[in-house]
């Protein structure tokens, strides 16, 4: 069992599920990657949304490899 602040990720996933139950998977050479937190109570509304959008300004602060061709699709997936 995961716990709280670890972190799942691999360069090529051949099984996935998404919202809905929708199966997807990563060609080899985009990084997947999952962060396990553990909320008590419900989500809150728009959590999902403003993690990848923090993701997004970090990697920018970071690397001036990427200024203004990151995005986000809709919830939280960064491209």
């Amino acid at each position: 069992m995961l716990k709280h602040g670890q972190v799942v990720f691999t360069r090529n996933q051949t099984e996935g599920r998404g919202q809905w139950g929708r199966v997807w998977v990563s060609p080899p050479g985009v990084l997947t990657f999952s962060v396990v937190l553990q909320i008590p109570g419900s989500i809150p509304p728009g959590l999902t949304l403003a993690a990848g959008l923090g993701i997004i300004y970090a990697l920018e602060e970071l690397c001036d490899l990427f200024p203004g061709i990151l995005g986000l699709k809709w919830p939280n997936d960064i491209y």
